[in-house]
């Protein structure tokens, strides 16, 4: 008996072909399952992709979320980087401000003037 095709194949080994049937089936859905055990706000994209499109295994899938994150941290850490030079904040000194090194504070010196010295 030659076989040629999966319908062949199913009439020949009903028991065999539903039973690879199943196991196939049960694997699938424990995949899946897996990935969305893994799932994270934000990256809807990446998990859809993984179950439906190009499927991947959730080992793979926890792979691309990190690497996504990775340069998402990066690119935030530029933003504040280009954010620091921008404001000037490292420009800004002490001095000539109120309450600055030399400058006298008013209640300070309202306390002193009407409590009396002690030692």
């Amino acid at each position: 008996m030659e076989i040629n095709t999966v319908d062949e194949l199913r009439a020949a080994y009903p028991e065999l072909t539903a039973q690879v049937a199943d196991e196939a089936t049960a694997a699938e859905r424990e995949r899946i399952r897996d990935i969305e055990g893994i799932a994270l706000p934000g990256f809807e994209g990446i998990i859809s992709r993984a179950k439906f499109e190009a499927p991947a295994t959730a080992a793979e899938v926890a792979t691309l979320i990190v690497a996504k994150v990775k340069e998402q941290g990066s690119a935030y850490l530029a933003s504040v980087t280009e954010d620091e030079k921008k404001s000037g904040i490292k420009d800004v000194t002490a001095g000539g401000h109120e309450g600055g090194a030399g400058d006298e504070d008013p209640y300070l010196a309202a306390v002193d003037a009407v409590m009396p010295k002690t030692n």
